[in-house]
């Protein structure tokens, strides 16, 4: 691109992606070369950039030849002459939409499962090994009417008569690494 941001050039590969000329693609913030949904970010986001001079990174979706849209890693940076004055500015896209489906797929994964352990009628919670609480289910959140940062010293909600005995049976489990199942009120 130009300094002022105007693109340029492209690469081959760009315009047998797009099936669009350079003439085209020199359109593409009113085009439908960028997805409808992620070219206001990517416009805000390279004018910003462009104005102040610094790199940008940011993902959003390119419209292939076909018609459909695919996930890109756009990386972008000033190319400054010896004296530092930016003299254009150079971006390279990443095709990253098997990683994007794959992440999507995940968050959708664990909002389902989340939901599972919400909805489950008792209080469940995750430890790391070290006996860190790592999460609880909403029952829990709702039982002790805390945030989730205020539950981490889990034995402070033991009842006092309970709490040495399922301390050191927590202990024993750690140091065992098997599981145990102890009856305690909170």
């Amino acid at each position: 691109m130009t300094a002022a941001g105007e693109l340029e050039f492209v690469n081959h590969h760009i315009l047998e992606y797009t099936g669009r000329t350079l003439e085209e693609l020199k359109q593409w913030g009113t085009s439908d070369t960028v997805h409808p949904e992620d070219l206001p970010h990517v416009i805000q986001v390279s004018t910003q950039s462009i104005a102040s001079g610094t790199p940008y990174e940011m993902v959003h979706r390119l419209r292939r030849s076909d018609g459909v849209y695919h996930w890109f890693q756009n990386n972008s940076f000033p190319l400054r002459d010896t004296s530092g004055h930016i003299v254009g500015w150079c971006a390279l896209l990443t095709g990253i939409d098997e990683r994007k489906r794959a992440e999507d797929a995940l968050a959708a994964s664990e909002r389902e499962s989340r939901l599972i352990v919400d909805t489950i009628p008792g209080f469940v919670w995750t430890m790391s090994a070290a006996g860190d609480v790592e999460s609880v289910n909403q029952q829990m959140l709702e039982y002790f009417g805390k945030p989730l940062e205020e539950l981490h010293d889990w034995s402070s909600f033991l009842h006092p008569d309970d709490r040495f005995r399922v301390v050191a049976t927590w202990t024993r489990t750690i140091e065992t690494a098997q599981p145990y199942e102890i009856e305690h009120r909170l």
